[in-house]
Formats: structure tokens, sequence, C-alpha cells
């Protein structure tokens, strides 16, 4: 059996620290959180440019980890529709993405925070248009029940990976609505 040098003797020591500090964390990080579900469905879109109007039809499905922070998973049924040259084209995408949010402050009847977001077709090969998406969006929840209301105003890069359509930043509106379980 070969003797342990001291470099790697305060290295084991120190993996084993880190390791136990991590054990320890754990139940504070699980009682911490809020561990409660969330769903919601919302139709998001522009019409403000004349050469190109996206509409997406969004589920997501989060994890609330605190009463203020959150986490989504989103899916999106998309479609842009294009007019380059006096040529109107559209193209249809179905993407997956995923949503960080913070609720900056609550009252009774309304919620208002905002979200970031990222998404992608990831290939696939029933989509027309390949892109990525990055979005920043400030939002509001209304009501006093477990179904709230959402609307939502946000700016969204939508990055192609393909020679077809361009890279195109919007301003968009959103309306939906979300339940807590």
């Amino acid at each position: 059996m070969r003797k342990l040098s001291y470099a790697d003797f305060l290295v084991s020591k120190t993996r084993q620290k880190l390791i136990l500090l991590f054990l320890l964390l754990i139940p504070i990080a699980a009682f911490s959180q809020k561990g409660t579900f969330r769903t919601l469905m919302q139709v998001q879109g522009t019409g403000l440019s004349k050469q190109f109007k996206p509409y997406e039809l969004c589920c997501d499905l989060g994890y609330n980890i605190t009463d203020n922070l959150y986490a989504d998973l989103r899916y999106e049924n998309a479609i842009a529709l294009f007019k380059e040259n006096g040529v109107k084209d559209y193209a249809h995408s179905h993407i997956v993405g995923l949503n960080l949010g913070y609720v900056v402050y609550h009252s009774e009847n309304c919620n208002i925070g905002a979200q970031i977001g990222y998404g992608s077709n990831m290939k696939r090969k029933n989509s027309d248009w390949k892109y990525d998406y990055y979005e920043v969006m400030a939002f509001t929840d209304l009501g006093t029940c477990k179904i709230k209301p959402r609307f939502g105003l946000g700016v969204r890069h939508y990055n192609s990976r393909t020679n077809l359509y361009k890279d195109r930043t919007v301003i968009f509106a959103s309306i939906g609505f979300g339940i807590n379980w």
C-alpha cells in the first residue's frame, strides 16, 4: 500500500470536509424551499414590426423554490410571420426552454416580478426555423385564488441558426393564467 504524501493528505482532508459540509447543507436547503409546483399557460407575441411578427403559445411547468424564486420548464408552439422584400412567409417551430423568475413585490391581490429565459428547438427536424431565444420579461399576477391571470411585457432576442432568416430582437406582450398547486 502506497503512503500518501502530505499534499495528497491535505487534498483528501479538504475533499472530506467539503463533502461533509455539502451533506450538512442539504437539509437546510430542503427546509428553506417552499416546495410547491406551478403551471402557466400564456400567449405572447408582437405586432409592432411589419417585417416580423412572432406568436407563441406557451405552457410552463415549474417549481416554486421559495416564496419569491421559481424555475420553469417551458414548451412553446411558435409561429413567425415574415415579410421580406414584399414576399410573405411563415415558419412553425416547437421550442423547449427554461425560465428563472423572481417576484419582487407581494400583496394580497397582486404580485409583480421579472423573469429571464432561454429556449431552443434543439435541431428538431419538424421545425421550419431553427433558433435559440433569450428573453427578459416583467410580469404581474392578479387575484387571490390559486388560478391567477398574468400580464407581461418583455424583450426577446431570436438567435437564428439558419441562413434563411436573420437574428431579430422584439418587444412582446403576453397574457395568460397560472395555477399554483
